[in-house]
């Protein structure tokens, strides 16, 4: 149930604030593969992505502190597989990770790297997003969402950087990597809960998003290289239309 209004500088999202100016002052000067269980079909006669009420990415901004059960990951070492197209760098993660919410399970279907963030938090934009996506047995969508901002080098995503093609759309030789989506998690559990949509066609509504209230760090150079393999591919920010952004408590 959602509690007493409270700025959300001061509590979930002060994580997310913090981390920022730190990694700008620290920073150098300068069966998952079908597709078609993975994204539902667009909807016909309605194209959600202009009339749709409920569509992300929004600015967060103005939450409620609710008493939310705290995300039970269940990701493992798993192969994924890397692609360079279609709006962006994803990875299609092999059968077996989950997340449970409550008690239902999600199964992780794929993880997307947005550049810049599509999220803002009161108006500020990261240099990226990491997105993971997942779908329960019901066909149910549910996404984390992990913001970025800039700071040390990320020994996990050293690999990925090692791969990825010069420009945007460019294949990627050696698309299977071993990896564990938990070691792309923040540390802290607390995240921002509110009904939005898919990001890009066909923006299918009613999916729920998760974003972690701490981000992690990539070094300049990773952002950089990430940002010139995968474009500018961050969907512009929609009206939020008075929907309710739930926060759970810090350290949750």
């Amino acid at each position: 149930m959602a509690g007493t209004y409270r700025p959300i500088g001061i509590l979930a999202f002060s994580a997310i604030l913090l981390c920022w100016a730190v990694g700008q002052a620290s920073a150098t000067p300068k069966s998952a593969t079908d597709k078609s269980a993975e994204m539902p079909a667009k909807p016909a006669g309605k194209d959600l992505c202009a009339t749709g009420m409920r569509q992300s990415p929004i600015d967060i901004e103005d939450t409620d502190a609710a008493g939310m059960r705290k995300l039970g990951f269940r990701y493992k070492l798993s192969l994924v597989t890397l692609s360079n197209a279609d709006g962006g760098l994803s990875g299609t993660y092999g059968g077996g990770s989950s997340v449970y919410i409550g008690k239902d399970n999600f199964d992780l279907r794929t993880i997307a790297f947005r550049t810049p963030s599509e999220h803002r938090v009161l108006g500020r934009r990261f240099p990226a997003e990491i997105q993971f996506l997942h779908r329960s047995a019901e066909g149910r969508l549910a996404v984390v969402s992990v913001l970025v901002v800039e700071g040390r080098e990320n020994l996990v995503f050293r690999e990925i950087i090692e791969r990825l093609p010069a420009g945007p759309g460019g294949s990627i030789a050696d698309p299977k990597i071993l990896m564990n989506a938990r070691d792309l998690l923040p540390e802290l559990g607390s995240y921002i809960r509110y009904s939005g949509s898919l990001t890009a066609a066909p923006c299918t509504e009613d999916v729920d998003w998760y974003v972690m209230a701490q981000p992690v760090r990539m070094s300049e150079n990773q952002i950089a290289r990430v940002r010139s393999a995968v474009g500018d591919n961050a969907r512009d920010i929609q009206p939020r239309n008075g929907r309710y952004l739930l926060q759970s408590a810090m350290g949750n």
